[in-house]
Order: structure tokens, then sequence, then C-alpha cells
């Protein structure tokens, strides 16, 4: 809210409880924004954990760890690694 200086009031008691009053809602905005901020950060490390789970080092199928269940590997993962394994 912004108020142009000449409409603001002379009474010294009037102006206090507008400057306590804008102090109130800059408070409550400052709660507001670190509870936004806080989820924001739970958010964003939820989603770093699942980029990593998703295409970090363990999630790779290489020809040692397939050589005993490639049966159990989806279609799309053995066609990708039918040029390591000959005979799964």
């Amino acid at each position: 809210m912004k108020i142009h200086p000449d409409e603001l009031p002379n009474d010294i008691e009037l102006l206090k409880s507008l400057l306590l009053e804008q102090t109130l809602l800059l408070g409550e905005k400052d709660a507001q924004l670190v509870k936004w901020q806080s989820k924001y950060a739970l958010i964003l490390e939820q989603w770093r954990l699942a980029q990593q789970k998703q295409f970090g080092k363990s999630s790779e199928l290489s020809p040692s760890r397939c050589r005993a269940g490639c049966k159990n590997v989806p279609m799309p993962y053995r066609l990708f690694m039918n040029g390591y394994i000959k005979n799964y």
C-alpha cells in the first residue's frame, strides 16, 4: 500500500499506529516467505533425490549385474544391453 507523503496524517499517534500496522504486515509476510522457502527447499531436495535415483550410477545396468537375472529386466533395457550380453 503506497501512501503519498502529503496524505499522511500529522498526528503522532496516527503515524505510530500506521507504522505498527505496517510492521505487523511485514512480519506476516516474512513468516510466509520463510514457510515457502522451507517448502521449496524440501521439494528441491526430493527432486534431487529422485533424479539421483533415476539417473545415478546405481540405476545403470551393467553386464556383470545383469547376468543372473536379465529376464526380469524391462525390454528397453534388454534392447540397450543386447550389444553387451549375447545370451541372456
